[in-house]
């Protein structure tokens, strides 16, 4: 980073002194977190050296350079367990207008590439609810996922409110207006103020590619801001899966016993989840509790998920049910 870099920590950012002025607290080689209570230093421009105490539990440091975009903290070459959230945004979906179908997709499309989906919220078209959910979301977690709310009409409010919890300006950027121009252009139609609201970005925000539609999405530091519509939300999820680092690869073993009620194996499962460590069981009901049972183990080491769930078909056999070393159809 060079003399202009730009430090934010959570909502405070400030102009870091002279190239050679020391920074102590900061770990440039790995842009480490603060633990908890921890003074972090940051130099304000032309102002002595001040200290910003870290929040209880930590929060990540990002950086950007003068004028240009957030930038993620650099990673190390070990592998560790990657996380993400989604921030569903739109009152429809509160209210049961539209069923959100985003979720789910995400969820799958994580897991396939190594990064777990810990938590999902949905939140109104309020922007001090959409600034305080996601403040609270990419303090946790390594990456965060927003559906809804950029297109052109006056509810959407996802940008504006993006560019609250970072506390940066919304800009009208460049080059988004440039591809919503070209797009309607290809189409012989006009670039509306409503369309032209499209190319409004947080400043310091770098784009993602729409295939869909042509207006792009943004992302700024580990929030990756998608559109509401499924189809086009998916191709962003494709453009942007080149920047994201996957994490340790989860093994998934599944048994399912038709029949069987889960209460009767319930004592089972506990004894098998206490003595096999490093497992996650959890149990499926099929229909309810009287049509049967899938039960899936799932851990980082293939070796464990295959003794848990054979230990899991070997209780359901004793209870006298067929198991079968499968998820339900």
């Amino acid at each position: 980073m060079n003399a202009d870099t730009e430090i934010l920590h959570g909502a405070a950012h400030a102009r870091r002194g002279p190239a050679s002025a020391p920074h102590p607290g900061i770990n440039h080689d790995t842009d480490r977190y603060p633990s908890p209570g921890e003074l972090w230093p940051y130099y304000g421009a032309g102002r002595a050296a001040r200290a910003h105490t870290a929040p209880p539990g930590g929060e990540k440091i990002f950086w950007r350079e003068a004028g240009g975009a957030f930038r993620l903290p650099r990673m190390s070459d070990s592998k560790k367990r990657k996380t993400a959230a989604i921030l569903a945004i739109g009152d429809e979906l509160l209210s049961g207008r539209t069923r959100d179908a985003n979720i789910h997709y995400l969820a799958g499309w994580l897991t396939d590439r190594a990064i777990a989906l810990v938590e999902a919220r949905i939140a109104p078209d309020e922007q001090g609810a959409i600034a305080e959910a996601l403040n609270a979301l990419r303090a946790r977690y390594d990456y965060v996922f927003t559906s809804g709310g950029i297109g052109p009409t006056h509810d959407d409010i996802t940008v504006d409110a993006i560019a609250a919890a970072f506390e940066v300006p919304v800009i009208e950027h460049p080059e988004a207006i440039a591809k919503i121009e070209a797009w309607y252009a290809a189409r012989d139609e006009p670039v509306t103020p409503a369309r032209r609201r499209m190319g409004r970005t947080p400043e310091g925000a770098v784009l993602i590619e729409n295939p869909v539609s042509g207006a792009p999405g943004v992302r700024i530091a580990n929030v990756f801001v998608m559109a509401g519509v499924p189809r086009i939300f998916q191709g962003m999820l494709n453009a942007v899966e080149g920047e994201l680092e996957r994490g340790v690869q989860m093994y998934a073993r599944a048994v399912t016993a038709a029949g069987l009620p889960e209460s009767k194996i319930a004592d089972d499962l506990r004894a098998i989840q206490s003595a096999v460590k490093g497992v996650a069981l959890g149990s499926y009901p099929i229909d309810g509790d009287v049509k049967g049972v899938t039960v899936i183990a799932r851990a980082e080491d293939a070796a464990l998920a295959d003794e848990a769930i054979d230990a899991v078909r070997s209780a359901m056999g004793a209870l006298g049910f067929d198991a079968v070393r499968a998820d339900r159809k």
